[in-house]
């Protein structure tokens, strides 16, 4: 817990000084030490039906956050108009 709480205090302290890419580092550690939890929390409870059930809406939520992904703003663009937009050839709207 202490290797999580000091990552967290970096990486808002990343955040304030304007350093993203150190931040965003301190942030993967971060989803790494709770994907770790998740999983031996999840094996330590598996087939006991009371403990799952206590556990149940935290580590859906826990599954929800180490599902979610970043979209660029370039995502939904071909390679191709992406290249010619990238030049100045077209304007995307």
């Amino acid at each position: 817990m202490r290797l999580a709480k000091a990552a967290a205090m970096r990486a808002g302290s990343y955040a304030h000084a304007r350093q993203f890419r150190r931040m965003r580092r301190e942030l993967k550690r971060l989803r790494t030490y709770l994907g770790r939890v998740f999983r031996d929390v999840g094996r330590k409870i598996a087939g006991n039906a009371e403990l799952e059930a206590r556990f149940a809406r935290l580590l859906g939520l826990v599954e929800r956050l180490l599902a979610q992904r970043a979209t660029g703003i370039y995502d939904d663009i071909t390679p191709l108009r992406l290249s010619s937009y990238l030049r100045g050839e077209i304007r995307i709207q």
